[in-house]
């Protein structure tokens, strides 16, 4: 504790002297009026307060440098928090200090995907589906070098399965499953069907595995002078793209990075970082894992969710979402091309696309099982070969045909509806 007052002291008194206009009102331990602050060689010494109050007058709200009674303490920690809530909700009530403003006009973003599009735009998707192909074309190489037969969930990505897996890693944030296991979130009975509907549980867990933001290639070259050369081209065009789009206000904090002349008036208009972090990380789609640029890419995702329902809230035609409703838009609105695309495919399971249908509120229209039809005398059946011998009762109910027990099959309901 005595080290932590020692380093706010030398920031106060960085303070007081980039603030003060002459060398005379500086803090220094020979002050004329005797107001000083004596400190110790040892960390573990006490602050010692010497006769006067007029150095210290300025920095009586900090709890740092309070050395009253604990009751007193706890009551100017009270007020101070009251001072704090009091910015933020001159903030809320539409002080034009805090307001944000879109640099270009004709961003009218219309849905919630719009307005996540103008950050997460092609030129990053681009760059992540080139370099993330180029990981599953090295898997695929390595499976066949070891006589390993390559499936369904190792084919390359495409800009649709793209949108749609972000659109499950902000369904993951919506529900609060990030940190959920993936068995459990694609289970048949307690998972969600929206998961299963859009992606198999396989492939979730192999293009998490396969996702690449770089060239591998070249990595190590470039991370001898980057430190964050794995996401670094993401990262600048995303940052690009909030600075075209978005216009700061006069008053504003960037990540609590601070200059010494506005230390003095921070508590009051760093309530927009502690905002943002704290809407950042309430709805997360950050999982766990060990390679740190996907935790990162993550943190991207997070960001660009916030950032996006303030440019579809800043357009007047547009209904006013709440965080937890523009979530879940912009989640469905990822997927839904996807599962549009996969209902069109004959192989994916009926009991799935009955679940799309739902999903994509189509009317599920369920045709009537019509019985073979029995005759009373017996006849070839008409896919036999010629020279069979055999005879049957049964006609197909639809080109009322003849058919033996060789050629006919039967089929459940919502596989007749599939068909």
């Amino acid at each position: 504790m005595s080290a932590r007052i020692s380093n706010n002291l030398r920031s106060a008194k960085a303070v007081a002297a980039a603030l003060s206009d002459s060398e005379d009102e500086r803090l220094s331990e020979n002050s004329n009026d005797g107001s000083v602050f004596l400190v110790s060689n040892d960390e573990d010494s006490e602050i010692e307060k010497v006769k006067g109050e007029d150095v210290i007058t300025e920095y009586e709200d900090d709890d740092e440098f309070d050395l009253e009674t604990e009751p007193a303490s706890k009551q100017r920690r009270l007020n101070k928090g009251a001072d704090r809530q009091s910015c933020r909700g001159s903030r809320s009530s539409g002080n034009p200090n805090f307001s944000t403003n879109t640099k270009n006009d004709d961003m009218d973003v219309e849905t919630p995907v719009e307005a996540f599009r103008v950050l997460f735009d092609d030129a990053i998707l681009d760059k992540i589906i080139i370099h993330t192909n180029e990981e599953i074309e090295r898997v695929m190489c390595l499976l066949i070098s070891k006589e390993h037969q390559c499936q369904s969930i190792h084919k390359k990505i495409d800009k649709e399965e793209l949108c749609a897996y972000l659109g499950l890693c902000f369904y993951s944030a919506y529900f609060k499953e990030n940190e959920s296991c993936v068995k459990d979130m694609w289970d048949d009975v307690f998972g969600r069907g929206i998961y299963r509907a859009t992606l198999s549980g396989k492939r979730f867990e192999f293009l998490n595995r396969v996702l690449r933001f770089d060239d591998k290639n070249t990595r190590s070259e470039r991370r001898a002078t980057d430190k964050l050369a794995p996401i670094r081209e993401i990262w600048d065009i995303f940052i690009q793209n909030c600075t075209n789009n978005f216009e700061p206000a006069n008053n504003c904090t960037i990540d609590e990075q601070h200059k010494p002349e506005i230390i003095m008036s921070y508590n009051c208009y760093k309530g927009a970082t502690d905002t943002f972090g704290e809407k950042s990380h309430e709805f997360s789609t950050a999982r766990r894992t060990a390679r740190w640029p996907l935790r990162f890419f993550y943190n991207m995702l997070d960001q660009s969710a916030v950032n996006a329902r303030v440019a579809y809230n800043l357009n007047a035609d547009n209904p006013r979402l709440s965080r937890k409703k523009f979530l879940k838009k912009l989640a469905f609105g990822l997927v839904e091309p996807h599962l549009r695309r996969r209902l069109g495919i004959a192989t994916i399971r009926a009991s799935i696309k009955k679940i799309i249908r739902k999903l994509l509120e189509i009317d599920e229209h369920v045709p009537a099982v019509v019985s073979v039809i029995k005759e009373n005398t017996r006849s070839k059946c008409h896919l036999c070969d010629s020279n069979a011998v055999g005879r049957t009762r049964m006609k197909c109910p639809n080109c009322l045909r003849r058919m033996c027990d060789d050629h006919r099959t039967a089929i459940c309901v919502e596989c007749s509806a599939a068909n």
